[in-house]
């Protein structure tokens, strides 16, 4: 009521309201657009805060970057990269695409292959593969239910086992130390099978 009675003074003076009233228009369009990407970051904020796919302290990757989330603000996040940088991203980026959160896996996975010559004899493939599934089966670090242990392919220079189970442990150091473990215990196997 009080924008209306204020056009239909100002045309009673003799302003060309028209004219006014284009100005404010274009004049908000520009302010509109100016406040696009600060509008689109703080709805990004709120759905990061909302939502909650990762908090500060977990391990995320984006096509751009990854590393560990310090700081969750409405406009931005940011995140200490592997190099130890920290790298502010605009909240409405991260939105915009799909988010993995590592620190929240129960389990993590490893999976190579073990070549064989073909000069190997099936008996001892059939050891090795035997042998490679029980001690990973038993092993304290690895979930046994997940183990999976076949010859998978025969390639262009070997006979391939493929090895494939998932840790109990999820912290990279742990994982990394189990998963050493399990290879040089497959280098034990491999050389008591001549």
């Amino acid at each position: 009521i009080l924008i209306i009675a204020g056009i239909a003074v100002l045309s009673e003076t003799g302003i060309n309201v028209a004219t006014l009233i284009t100005g404010i228009g274009l004049g908000g369009l520009t302010i509109a657009l100016a406040a696009q990407d600060t509008a689109q970051n703080l709805f990004g904020g709120l759905v990061i805060l909302l939502d909650k796919p990762f908090q500060v302290d977990d391990w995320i990757p984006t096509p751009d970057i990854e590393g560990v989330v310090e700081d969750i603000t409405f406009r931005s996040t940011k995140i200490r990269t592997l190099a130890n940088a920290l790298t502010v991203v605009p909240n409405s980026k991260l939105c915009g695409e799909p988010i993995t959160n590592w620190t929240r896996m129960k389990m993590r996975l490893a999976q190579f292959t073990l070549g064989l010559t073909y000069g190997t004899p099936k008996r001892t493939v059939e050891a090795v593969t035997n042998r490679v599934r029980a001690m990973l089966e038993n092993h304290p670090g690895v979930h046994s239910e997940t183990v999976q242990v076949r010859l998978s392919e025969f390639a262009d220079s070997s006979i391939d086992i493929a090895v494939q189970f998932y840790t109990k442990t999820t912290d990279i150091v742990e994982y990394r130390a189990v998963k050493e473990d399990v290879n040089l215990r497959i280098m034990d196997i491999m050389a008591g099978e001549g």
